[in-house]
């Protein structure tokens, strides 16, 4: 053993990023093809409101789970009159907390293989914009979304999602349930 004792940092670099101004737009086509996501074609500002109630009502739907048509008897489900949209990453939580969910926002950018950028699903990272500070007894559901290019998108399959990034960044083995705080 050593006999010597940490005493103090020297330097210590701490990076951080403003989350404000991230925010939900019509539809926008994914850069590559997923069964982990389920991405609705609206045409309005309110892809966060289609994406929330395709995560809740995913298994009643029985065809079509990409249009909006599909959503319409389930409007009123859920109180929508609390925020405006587009929806902001900082209105958010007002939401949760109206409706008892639980909702982690992840973003999505692709990473530069030499000096051009890839279409391929390995080729982007997934990353937490905003991960819920809901307690487990207070909630009903947990939604996960991906807000990509200013649109929100269900997450049907995270570990789907996610899975191959942590696998080569954490050691996951695969196969386990994601959590969320291995970001």
């Amino acid at each position: 053993e050593s006999a010597k004792v940490f005493e103090a940092f020297v330097n210590l670099t701490l990076h951080t990023n403003k989350i404000k101004g991230f925010v939900g737009n019509s539809y926008i086509e994914m850069p590559f093809k997923s069964k982990c996501v389920v991405n609705i074609k609206n045409n309005d500002n309110e892809c966060f409101k289609y994406a929330v109630l395709c995560s809740i009502f995913y298994e009643k739907i029985t065809t079509h789970k990409d249009r909006v048509k599909s959503y319409e008897p389930y409007l009123n489900s859920l109180d929508f009159e609390c925020v405006e949209f587009p929806m902001k990453i900082e209105d958010i939580s007002k939401f949760e907390r109206r409706n008892k969910l639980k909702i982690n926002v992840f973003g999505m950018k692709p990473i530069l293989i030499g000096k051009n950028y890839v279409s391929e699903r390995s080729n982007f990272e997934v990353y937490p914009i905003l991960i819920s500070d809901i307690s487990i007894k207070d909630l009903n559901r947990t939604v996960n979304l991906l807000l990509y290019k200013e649109h929100y998108i269900y997450i049907k399959n995270l570990a789907g999602i996610i899975g191959r990034q942590l696998r080569k960044e954490n050691n996951h083995s695969g196969g386990e349930k994601i959590c969320i705080n291995c970001f």
